[in-house]
C-alpha cells in the first residue's frame, strides 16, 4: 500500500467524521413552544443533523445516539436569549451609581 493510498484513506475518514454530527436523543423533557398555548411535558426529541428530526409522547428508538435525561429541564426550540435588556449593551457593566440610570434606580 503506497503512502499517498493511506493519506487519501485518512483525509476521506477524517472528511466523513467531520462532516456527520451524532444523533442526540432527548428523554422524557417538557417542551415549551409559542405555537402551544401549554407546555408539553414528557416528549422525546430527536436531533438529527443538527436539526429537530422528531418529536413524540413514547420513547424514540435510535441506536448509537447520545442521550440526555431531561426531567425536570425544559426544552424551547428556536430560542436564542431568554433574559436580554435592550437598554444595557451587551458585555458592558451596569452600574447603578451611574447619573444617566439614576432615574431608573431611584423612583
Amino acid at each position: 500500500m503506497s503512502r499517498h493510498s493511506i493519506l487519501a484513506g485518512l483525509a476521506l475518514l477524517t472528511l466523513n467524521t467531520a462532516t456527520s454530527a451524532a444523533d442526540l436523543l432527548i428523554e422524557n423533557v417538557t417542551i415549551v413552544s409559542p405555537e402551544r398555548s401549554q407546555p408539553l411535558p414528557h416528549q422525546f426529541v430527536l436531533i438529527r443533523d443538527e436539526r429537530i428530526a422528531q418529536i413524540a409522547a413514547k420513547p424514540i428508538t435510535a441506536p448509537g445516539a447520545q442521550r440526555i435525561d431531561g426531567r425536570g429541564k425544559f426544552l424551547t426550540p428556536g430560542l436564542m436569549d431568554s433574559h436580554v435588556h435592550v437598554s444595557t449593551p451587551a458585555g458592558l457593566p451596569w452600574d447603578p451609581a451611574s447619573p444617566q440610570l439614576q432615574p431608573l434606580v431611584d423612583p
